[in-house]
């Protein structure tokens, strides 16, 4: 009986083995993980799996209502190791993000921005005569990287903000945005592209002028366009198909007081914004999103966070500024399948999410102890700052195949 049971399993083996779109269509099924595994079967799988074309015809299968699902949130604390990095699930499943250690002759390495699946990475190593930074693009699922050239700089000590357009259930390619100053005395930006489709970069497509305080460095892509992010001013977004520069109004504040900090995000599509005001002991903030037009911008939430002293009595508030909020980054996100986006946030080493169908604050995982606020304190006292908090940024994870 045994050896009968063999025989249908190997003879099952090479039927499929011999019909490549019967396997393709079994492939397309199957999580990411048992794909990785099944590349080292034979020469034929892994052939198959490594194609760029399947690639995104499993991002598609994969894909809901015409979205992609991240997996979990990856957490940078700041004044910490470059490469250490926390992992939050957002599905039931337990996710293990492969990190950063495979890019070992890259020491330091720091998430610039996440792209459904994709990370721009720096590593920035310090020389006797200047600070070098190398930029990467890779995927953590499949560990593969691949290190950027970057144009030349215009003058020495100039500083280059980069940005990722990639949309995987459209195109298995992606871009790089450029924007550096043309000089240290002038408001004048030149913006450079990358594609991998070609490999090359176009330099200089467009030349502006800023004058304000842009955030460059802070940069969300949604609907095919890249948002820069600015806590005062007006800002501005790349339309990256029609290579275009348009104006980004930020939301016009609700609040007599002004802004103090904005952290933009977007999920399923929708760009949003949230804002915190200066004001005594910052408990609450706001929730903008964005018309789908754009024409402006919609209070959808207004976040009442000071309550959670008696929903979780085992965090222990403290502020070291009044005007600080009592909490570390704000990140609009989606869990599982589900179509309504919930508001993360970060208290001591709690994450929580607001839950909007019950109108109440739940918790999702609780972090690893973090910085010591005490070091950083002694470490800035030199600039009279202080550290009012454990400060971390959230990178969205989608698990998925996507080349490089």
């Amino acid at each position: 009986m045994r050896m009968k049971k063999t025989s249908i399993i190997i003879t099952s083996a090479e039927t499929i083995g011999n019909n490549p779109d019967l396997l393709t269509q079994i492939f397309l099924r199957l999580p990411t993980k048992p794909l990785l595994k099944f590349k080292c079967v034979s020469k034929q799988w892994l052939s198959l799996i490594s194609n760029p074309h399947f690639c995104l015809c499993h991002t598609r299968h994969h894909q809901t209502n015409g979205f992609l699902t991240p997996t979990a949130l990856l957490l940078k604390w700041y004044f910490t190791l470059p490469s250490e990095f926390d992992v939050v699930p957002l599905t039931h499943n337990n996710i293990r993000v492969p990190f950063f250690d495979y890019m070992n002759y890259a020491p330091n390495i720091n998430v610039i921005q996440s792209c459904y699946g994709l990370f721009l990475c720096e590593s920035v190593v310090d020389s006797p005569k200047d600070i070098i930074s190398r930029f990467f693009i890779c995927n953590p699922t499949t560990k593969k990287f691949k290190e950027l050239s970057f144009p030349k700089k215009p003058f020495q000590g100039s500083k280059s903000y980069v940005s990722m357009a990639f949309v995987p259930l459209k195109s298995p390619h992606y871009k790089i945005v450029c924007v550096r100053k043309v000089s240290d005395k002038s408001s004048k930006y030149e913006l450079d592209i990358y594609s991998s489709e070609t490999d090359s970069w176009s330099l200089s497509r467009i030349s502006f002028c800023v004058e304000g305080s842009i955030r460059f460095n802070d940069a969300v892509f949604c609907n095919g366009k890249i948002h820069w992010n600015c806590y005062r001013r007006d800002s501005l977004y790349f339309d990256v198909e029609n290579e275009s520069l348009e104006p980004l109004p930020m939301p016009i504040s609700t609040m007599e007081a002004p802004k103090e900090r904005s952290y933009l995000g977007e999920c399923r599509g929708v760009l949003y914004i949230a804002v915190t005001y200066f004001v005594f002991i910052c408990s609450e903030f706001d929730v903008f999103e964005m018309d789908s037009d754009y024409s402006c911008w919609t209070l959808k939430h207004r976040l009442y966070i000071g309550g959670l002293v008696k929903d979780f009595p085992e965090i222990i508030w403290s502020y070291n500024y009044d005007q600080s909020p009592g909490f570390s980054d704000v990140c609009i996100t989606q869990f599982e399948k589900e179509e309504d986006p919930k508001v993360v946030v970060w208290v001591e080493n709690k994450v929580i999410f607001y839950d909007f169908m019950d109108g109440a604050w739940k918790s999702l995982y609780d972090l690893r102890p973090g910085v010591d606020v005490e070091s950083i304190d002694k470490y800035y006292h030199y600039f009279d700052f202080i550290l009012p908090y454990q400060s971390i940024h959230a990178n969205q994870y989608f698990e998925n195949l996507s080349s490089i």
